[in-house]
């Protein structure tokens, strides 16, 4: 029997929810209920459910690393979401930010240097050069750390679920994955 690979997976998904769902089952053969047509039509298993409820948001939850945590795995697409808003807010002639989320003041500078510890280890396992968010007027630094706080509440991460440390992937919203992909790709940062 020939392996489905984790991109063939993750093509045939239609949002969010299901592309994280199908990132944490990857390679998971032990477990029926780990394809993605049992997940559209429900996890019904108990122990699955409450354990697909209560996911480490890093890949290294020791209580003494606290600092810059690794995200899980599964949240790769948020990852890149993070990544893009990042340089196009670097690069684009206009970059408004989310009015309706309130981004304390005192919070932006804190996602700022978490963003940017963030893209320095990133640039420096690709071995690039960094790019510096602190060149970012304040306007367009509180934008990124909107939209940011945006994407991480449309992953079910929220200011409370950071701090515990965990996610659910219940709580992913489940957004259409393919315009969100189109906007990712079609935009390029003028």
């Amino acid at each position: 029997m020939r392996s489905i690979s984790l991109n063939d997976r993750l093509e045939k998904c239609l949002t969010i929810q299901e592309r994280v769902f199908v990132r944490l089952s990857h390679g998971v053969s032990y477990y029926n209920a780990f394809t993605l047509e049992n997940f559209r039509k429900g996890i019904r298993d108990r122990d699955l459910r409450q354990e697909l409820g209560h996911l480490s948001i890093s890949i290294n939850p020791s209580p003494t690393y606290t600092r810059d945590p690794e995200i899980h795995p599964a949240l790769q697409d948020l990852a890149d979401l993070i990544a893009y808003e990042a340089a196009f807010a670097l690069t684009a002639n206009y970059y408004p930010g989310v009015p309706e989320l309130h981004v304390p003041k005192r919070h932006v500078p804190r996602v700022m240097a978490g963003l940017q510890r963030e893209m320095d280890r990133e640039a420096s396992r690709r071995g690039k050069e960094p790019r510096q968010y602190s060149s970012l007027s304040s306007e367009r630094q509180r934008a990124l750390a909107e939209w940011r706080r945006y994407w991480y509440e449309e992953y079910g991460i929220t200011p409370r679920s950071w701090k515990s440390g965990y996610w659910s992937l219940w709580k992913v919203k489940p957004l259409l994955w393919e315009p969100i992909h189109q906007q990712m790709i079609g935009m390029s940062p003028t």
